[in-house]
C-alpha cells in the first residue's frame, strides 16, 4: 500500500470530476428558440433606434442644404407626417416583437434574416445621411 494518488485520482484535493450528461434535443432546441428570440428582440431595437438616426440625420441634412430625392418622403418630411409614421413603424415593430416573445411565436430564421437585413438597409442610410451632413459642413 502506498501513500500516492492512483491514477486517474486528486488525491483529495479536488473534489471529484463530475460527468456531464449530454443536452437532450429538446433542451438544444428550447436554447435555440431562446436565442433566436433574442436575437429578434435585438434586431427590431436596433431598427427602431436607426429609425431616430435616419430621421434626425435626414433632418439635419436637409437643414444643412440637401434635399430628399423621394417625392413622396419629401412631401412627408415638409408636413411632418414622417414623424407620425417612423414613431407608429416603431412602435408596431417593438410591440410586435416583445407579444410574439411572450407568446414564444416561433422564429424563422429566413424572418430573422430578413430583419438583419433591414437593419443594415438602414444602418447604410443613416451613414449616407451623416456623410451628407459632414458634407455640407465642411
Amino acid at each position: 500500500m502506498t501513500d500516492r494518488p492512483s491514477a486517474g485520482t486528486t488525491g483529495g484535493l479536488l473534489p471529484p470530476a463530475t460527468t456531464f450528461a449530454e443536452p437532450s434535443a429538446a433542451t438544444f432546441f428550447i436554447e435555440r428558440r431562446d436565442a433566436l428570440q433574442r436575437s429578434r428582440l435585438a434586431a427590431v431595437v436596433t431598427i427602431a433606434v436607426l429609425n431616430t438616426f435616419d430621421l434626425v440625420t435626414t433632418y439635419v441634412a436637409i437643414a444643412e442644404g440637401a434635399h430628399e430625392a423621394n417625392p413622396i418622403v419629401a412631401w412627408m418630411i415638409s408636413s411632418r407626417l414622417v414623424i407620425v409614421v417612423k414613431v407608429a413603424i416603431c412602435a408596431s415593430l417593438i410591440i410586435g416583437a416583445v407579444l410574439a416573445r411572450r407568446r414564444r411565436r416561433r422564429v424563422t430564421l429566413v424572418s430573422l434574416c430578413a430583419a438583419w437585413v433591414v437593419v443594415g438597409v438602414y444602418s447604410l442610410v443613416v451613414v449616407i445621411n451623416t456623410l451628407s451632413v459632414w458634407a455640407h459642413i465642411r
